[in-house]
């Protein structure tokens, strides 16, 4: 997914839109964001000049930058489309414990093919072809019996064994037709 960050310093990257916002709840942003870490190492913090498109950060940092500027607007709700979909391991479970954190102070729903992503969450909602396949906490899908013959003879992919659907495909090739909404 692509991150919006404009030619400006991280500190207006973060607080852009908003008026009277602190240095202190920037930094608590970036820290709840798992950012901090990264910025408070450049020689300027927050006020290192970012690259248009973020182009001189990494992915993850990215990510957590866009993270941080949700967080200090407080909503009571976020939408995360592919979240962590383009991210190395690392920052994959940087950018997590971020919406772990995020999710805490209110509800997310969080669309993703990565299993690692929705695990924890509240309820999970398996979309197959469009259509609710299955839902239940990460635990209760996999306990779960599942037919695979049924599956199977409702999709052309070949399913071998009894997980569901999104919880299979975390061992295999991603399957783009099938994708997991999470409330967290």
């Amino acid at each position: 997914q692509s991150t919006v960050l404009f030619n400006a310093s991280v500190r207006e990257n973060v607080a852009y839109g908003l008026d009277d916002v602190s240095d202190e709840e920037v930094i608590r942003a970036l820290k709840d964001a798992r950012a901090w870490d990264f910025v408070r190492e450049r020689p300027d913090q927050l006020m290192s000049v970012i690259a248009d498109g973020g182009k001189n950060l990494s992915g993850g940092q990215r990510q957590r930058l866009a993270i941080a500027r949700a967080m200090i607007r407080k909503p009571d709700v976020i939408l995360l489309d592919e979240a962590t979909s383009a991210l190395d391991t690392e920052n994959e479970a940087l950018v997590q414990e971020a919406l772990d954190e995020f999710a805490r102070r209110g509800s997310a729903l969080v669309i993703a093919h990565r299993l690692s992503t929705v695990m924890d969450s509240d309820k999970i909602v398996v979309v197959d072809h469009g259509r609710k396949a299955e839902e239940g906490r990460h635990d209760e899908l996999l306990a779960k019996p599942h037919d695979a013959d049924a599956a199977a003879a409702d999709d052309d992919d070949e399913i071998t064994s009894h997980e569901p659907p999104a919880l299979e495909r975390e061992r295999t090739a991603p399957t783009p037709s099938i994708d997991s909404l999470a409330l967290a």
